[in-house]
């Protein structure tokens, strides 16, 4: 199991994942971006709570997303200012994302988030509705949402001897409005995935 999660487009509204005969949708053209083990924040910017929806398969019920293409850029612009000015350090990437989305040849967007559930189905049940509702919220714990649904930890505030250190941990600092990852990660990877089949508009590491 490769444990990831795909952003997928699409000429259909169905909901994106596995059935019978397999996954329902071709993964060499609709496979947009991908990510590992996570959610990419920039993922949620697209949707809403009105798009979540469930995909059935046999007795399984897995939460997910599907919105039409016009509703997703609509919301991708009424974001912006949220977006950037939570994660500052961040533009580049969501001008790379905004691009990606704004040029997808598709009528919907959808999660498949089948691998991602298999790891903890209700974790991800729990995470996606606060999750996408930060946009609109704002609230510290649909931030907190959010950032698990990205595996990035929301860091509390740091004690006498951590300032002393002065080590940089890994996770959103809502202090200082940084994001910080593992040395051996890519910052893009956590906000917007990684290119799949696809060429994309920024640079995977």
């Amino acid at each position: 199991m490769a444990n990831r999660a795909y952003l997928v487009g699409s000429e259909n509204a169905d909901t994106a994942g596995p059935n019978e005969e397999g996954i329902n949708y071709d993964p060499d053209t609709e496979i947009l971006a991908g990510a590992s083990y996570h959610l990419p924040v920039f993922w949620f910017s697209i949707f809403d709570e009105s798009h979540l929806k469930t995909h059935a398969i046999q007795e399984h019920k897995i939460e997910t997303f599907v919105a039409d293409v016009d509703t997703a850029k609509r919301l991708l612009q009424q974001r912006r200012a949220t977006v950037l000015a939570t994660f500052p350090q961040c533009e580049s990437h969501w001008n790379a994302w905004t691009q990606l989305i704004t040029e997808a040849p598709f009528k919907f967007f959808k999660i498949d988030a089948t691998e991602i559930w298999e790891l903890n189905p209700d974790q991800l049940k729990q995470r996606l509705p606060g999750a996408v509702r930060w946009f609109t919220s704002k609230s510290d714990a649909d931030l907190a949402q959010l950032l698990a649904a990205a595996e990035v930890p929301l860091l509390k505030p740091r004690g006498l001897l951590g300032s002393l250190l002065g080590s940089t941990p890994r996770g959103y600092d809502p202090k200082t409005k940084t994001l910080t990852v593992a040395k051996d990660s890519s910052l893009g990877h956590y906000l917007h995935g990684y290119s799949w089949v696809r060429e994309t508009p920024w640079k995977d590491k």
